[in-house]
């Protein structure tokens, strides 16, 4: 376990034999964020089915949008060569067995921490994350080191629970702007820029809805006097919100189409903060 901290955030990092599956990216495992010593932002991936694929906090992870396969394996940043069939599809519902990226820490100070996995002749994932006050800032990096293009996308799952407090609909999630929301499962309350969960649909007890329109470049979560607010630093491709009782994951996906020799960057910006009383 690392710890970023200062005088107003603490911010908790998995070591990388911590979480050992085949979703998430093994380089910068955020696992808990407190602010102010008392409060806390981070839950876990749980339903009542008993689902899930071992997420926490502000894990995050890669889905190829055009598919490359080298020697039999499956490559995926942050984690490594996943021995996956030619005849199979990946699935972030599977573990696989894989030969694991080669992890460094290149810097750390109480600030920042600066880790870098390497999947040598094929890509490099930079992971930088600082804290600022009462801000955390993740910028991340893929470096194209193979001899084709890679068109992909990455999505941070954010993991949301406020002080332990159960989802329900005394949370609510908030816009900029009026997104255009298409329900998957489940039910919501809405207003003009902002909803609150309502109705867990009964067979996996979650709630889910997609965003393709109007999309925000931001969302903020709030419960009671807590808020975390999530921008990014370029328009996502897509939105994708997924709810349990445990947490609330407003997923942003960045879309990637990175030239052999290139660099794919971008940025994301949690702002944690308490209303005055």
């Amino acid at each position: 376990m690392r710890i970023l901290k200062n005088n107003h955030l603490e911010i908790f990092i998995d070591d990388n034999t911590k979480y050992t599956g085949t979703r998430f990216d093994h380089t910068l495992l955020i696992s808990q964020v407190i602010l102010d010593n008392e409060h806390t932002f981070l839950g876990i991936e749980k339903t009542p089915a008993g689902t899930g694929t071992g997420g926490v906090g502000l894990y995050s992870g890669w889905l190829w949008k055009k598919e490359i396969r080298r020697n039999g394996k499956y490559p995926m940043p942050g984690i490594g060569w996943l021995h996956i069939p030619e005849n199979e599809e990946y699935s972030i519902r599977k573990n696989y067995d894989y030969d694991p990226a080669l992890i460094n820490i290149e810097k750390e100070t109480c600030s920042e921490i600066i880790i870098e996995s390497i999947m040598p002749d094929f890509c490099r994932v930079m992971k930088r994350a600082t804290i600022n006050k009462s801000e955390l800032t993740i910028e991340t990096s893929l470096y194209n080191d193979y001899h084709e293009p890679f068109v992909i996308e990455e999505y941070c799952h954010n993991f949301i629970m406020i002080d332990n407090h159960v989802i329900d609909h005394n949370y609510s999630v908030h816009f900029p702007c009026i997104p255009t929301i298409e329900m998957v499962r489940g039910s919501i309350e809405l207003s003009d820029k902002y909803y609150s969960p309502v109705g867990f649909e009964k067979k996996i007890g979650t709630i889910a809805l997609s965003m393709k329109e109007h999309i925000p470049d931001s969302v903020e979560v709030k419960n009671g006097i807590c808020s975390v607010k999530i921008s990014e630093s370029s328009m996502p491709g897509r939105i994708y919100h997924w709810i349990s009782e445990a947490a609330i994951c407003p997923e942003a996906y960045h879309d990637m189409s990175i030239l052999p020799g290139d660099i794919g960057k971008f940025s994301r910006t949690y702002s944690f903060s308490l209303e005055s009383t």
